[in-house]
């Protein structure tokens, strides 16, 4: 420049070009253009500046009139400028090639308001070193830009709010519209893959303390569903002190297990905690096949997904919880009468379709002697004693349950009558090797029944079993200790004692 004046004219023409540039392209295009317009330059390159991860992405790069995009990322401290926080001509910067000898670097960083946003870097011409002039130039434009960069910055996070919000209240409302905790489950996996644009998403329920289950999943890469694995206390540690989890390259994580980093599909896993009211439940993760450099927005936004995904889970909890309360016994733990009515009549209409169905209905002999003898509370544990030697006897496809007093229900599922029959002989022995009902006199009386044309509703079933206990006592108290199924109304009378 031939004066002072003349640079601090053409200065203020370059400042109003970058600063009249309304997005990075423009941008880019402007800086390309000026930079070129006053410095000796062969080739250019602009990077953004990630400081919560320390590393910087190359936004393009030019060979003379030619503007390439770039996207590698390299780390801050091999950038001159980021690493000096301030102009440098040392040599050496990534992606700018190996120069001829005597070719002068020089980079200075984007700044706005004292934070580094970026940096410029180019190479000069062979012969033609950069004057302190041009450093003080460039610093220039590099502030110039950082003002235009740092308003564009502003505007593009304002509106990535506006529509993260937005997007994070649709999901809260879909989340907390069900309390069906798998359904909520597939809303926030699918909530995570689609706000994250990830191949993958899991959620890890804790399972006791020290083990987590891959409780839902959604994506091809994403571990198995049902598998438990053993949390390692320094995963643990950071989980409890809620800091996210952030791995590039799964297989060079040295904080994962050999088996969790084996499940995984993925080559990136990003995941956090959930956590609700300072109880950890599992974990919220989502995964890349390829390499994915996640930024720190990203995590933040999974941190925010995190948060009400906890609040769902822990909500759908709570109703299990309370509708499980609510088909539950009080004092024996067993299903009661409504779980009972329930169940029923699901395995009433699978009965009506073919399949066979036995119940079998409980009353305890000597009962009310006890009771009244021993008093309420060993009246209690007798009627706790009885539904162990029931659940201890019954197979997880069927339900043994409370009727009410001292009469519980068996509904045997897939059993015809002479099943039904053993199933009571077994209960029967194991009551009287009871130490605490045998050797107290006390005996189940039982009533069986089973499916059949005749039988139109599963009340009718219960009262079969009902008329068949009913005979039963009758006749015992008549005298007859007979042993053996008696027909009646299609159903089988046992003496059980």
């Amino acid at each position: 420049m031939s004066s002072a004046t003349d640079r601090y004219k053409v200065l203020l023409e370059i400042g109003h070009v970058l600063t009249s540039a309304r997005g990075r392209e423009t941008l880019h295009h402007a800086l390309h253009q000026q930079i070129r317009r006053v410095l000796p330059a062969h080739s250019l390159a602009v990077l953004d500046y990630d400081p919560v991860i320390e590393q910087a992405e190359f936004v393009f790069r030019t060979e003379g009139e030619v503007i390439q995009p770039a996207g590698q990322v390299v780390k801050a401290i091999d950038i001159p400028a980021l690493r000096e926080r301030g102009p440098s001509t040392l040599p050496g910067i990534p992606l700018l090639g190996s120069p001829p000898p005597g070719t002068p670097t020089l980079s200075v960083p984007i700044t706005s308001a004292g934070e580094i946003l970026g940096a410029i870097c180019i190479l000069g011409v062979v012969g033609q070193p950069f004057t302190p002039e041009d450093i003080e130039t460039l610093a220039i434009i590099g502030d110039m830009a950082g003002i235009t960069l740092g308003n564009i910055r502003h505007l593009e996070e304002n509106e990535r709010r506006r529509r993260e919000a937005e997007r994070l209240e649709e999901i809260g409302r879909a989340l907390t519209a069900s309390l069906d905790l798998p359904r909520v489950l597939e809303r926030v996996v699918a909530a995570a893959r689609d706000l994250t644009e990830s191949d993958s998403a899991s959620v890890w329920l804790l399972r006791g303390r020290n083990e987590v289950e891959v409780a839902m999943t959604a994506g091809k890469s994403a571990p198995p569903r049902g598998l438990r694995f053993p949390v390692p206390a320094e995963v643990r540690q950071q989980a409890l002190s809620g800091q996210p989890f952030v791995f590039e390259d799964v297989a060079q994580a040295d904080l994962l297990p050999d088996y969790l980093r084996e499940a995984s599909g993925s080559m990136s896993i990003m995941a956090v905690a959930l956590f609700a009211e300072d109880q950890m439940l599992g974990a919220l993760s989502v995964g890349q096949t390829a390499h994915r450099r996640y930024r720190s927005e990203e995590i933040r936004l999974l941190e925010r997904l995190g948060f009400q995904a906890a609040i769902a889970v822990a909500n759908a909890r709570l109703h299990e919880r309370i509708f499980s309360l609510s088909l539950t016994d009080p004092l024996t733990g067993l299903p009661n009468r409504r779980h009972l009515e329930i169940f029923l009549e699901k395995e009433f209409a699978a009965a009506k379709r073919g399949r066979q169905l036995t119940l079998l209905l409980f009353d305890l002999d000597n009962f009310k002697e006890f009771n009244d003898r021993a008093g309420h509370q060993a009246g209690d544990e007798a009627l706790c004693a009885f539904a162990s030697v029931l659940a201890n006897q019954t197979r997880a496809m069927n339900l043994a349950a409370r009727y009410g007093g001292d009469e519980f229900v068996s509904i045997l599922a897939d059993t015809d009558r002479r099943g039904g029959l053993t199933h009571a002989a077994r209960i029967a022995r194991e009551v009287k090797a009871d130490p605490l009902l045998g050797a107290n006199g006390i005996r189940a009386s039982v009533g069986v029944a089973s499916y059949s044309a005749r039988i139109t509703t599963p009340a009718d079933l219960i009262r079969a079993a009902d008329r068949d206990l009913y005979a039963r006592k009758s006749g015992r108290s008549a005298g007859s200790h007979a042993v053996g199924p008696t027909e009646i109304d299609g159903t089988s009378t046992v003496q059980v004692d």
